[in-house]
């Protein structure tokens, strides 16, 4: 009786584990060449952001960029919710994020926000938002330059017409900086 136990113990502990490898390998890893055709559209600079740019985007994501990179994947490669409704929507956001958790690097991660976030304008990506705003390559911002386009990144609606807000939220990520 005991073993029988055990065994059907081990087998529900299991069950999830497998569910998700198969789930990572049908609904993530079959979609390697699209992943990769995301990342290759990346410039180089947001490939490998400067560590400034880098630090801040994490500061503002919460130290976790799996969470915006997968929001973002999902949108950018219309992934199928695995079941209708707001359930099936969270479950589709938390199995993404951890195979994108599983999968990407940090800086894979954080190419796929600097690259993918729009910024406003019609714009997407940093590089894109540092040419037209700053004339600038990303190498070249200052720290107000890098916590703009991170603020940007975040919700460029809020700032459109707003520039004190911009202003006031710029300063307020840069004193968390500071404080870091």
């Amino acid at each position: 009786m005991a073993r029988w136990v055990v065994k059907s113990a081990l087998a529900l502990l299991a069950l999830p584990l497998v569910a998700f490898a198969a789930y990572d390998v049908l609904a993530y890893q079959s979609r390697h060449a699209e992943i990769a055709a995301l990342l290759s559209r990346a410039t180089a600079q947001e490939r490998a952001l400067p560590p400034a740019l880098a630090h801040l985007t994490e500061l503002s994501l919460g130290r976790d960029p799996a969470a915006q990179a997968t929001r973002l994947m999902l949108l950018e490669l219309k992934v199928p919710q695995v079941a209708r409704g707001m359930l099936g929507s969270h479950a589709t956001d938390f199995l993404w994020w951890a195979c994108v958790s599983l999968h990407l690097s940090r800086q894979e991660q954080l190419a796929i926000v600097a690259s993918r976030s729009y910024m406003g304008g019609g714009r997407c990506g940093y590089s894109a938002e540092a040419t037209s705003r700053f004339s600038r390559p990303l190498a070249a911002l200052s720290m107000e330059g890098s916590a703009t386009l991170v603020l940007l990144a975040r919700n460029p609606t809020a700032y459109e017409h707003a520039p004190q807000r911009l202003e006031r939220s710029r300063a307020a990520l840069l004193a968390r900086v500071a404080g870091d």
